[in-house]
């Protein structure tokens, strides 16, 4: 086998997702308080997507975001 039959036989055996080309992106899922007595920091919940070939795929990834301070979670 030449080198350029094993790197096709290769990449044949990665899942179809992994040869596609394939962007990342965060979308915000929700929102978190946090509060010292009634001082608190509001925070935006992203989960990280990546998105392959027309498709949405979520990851397990979050991140918080901070967003602002307020008076109580409301």
């Amino acid at each position: 086998m030449t080198p350029l039959e094993s790197l096709n036989a290769n990449n044949l055996k990665k899942p179809a997702l992994e040869n596609m080309d394939c962007t990342t992106g965060w979308r915000p899922v929700g929102e978190s308080c946090s509060c010292i007595a009634s001082f608190c920091s509001k925070y935006r919940i992203d989960r990280k997507y990546r998105f392959c070939g027309g498709m949405e795929i979520a990851t397990n990834e979050y991140r918080d975001v901070f967003i602002g301070f307020s008076i109580g979670c409301n």
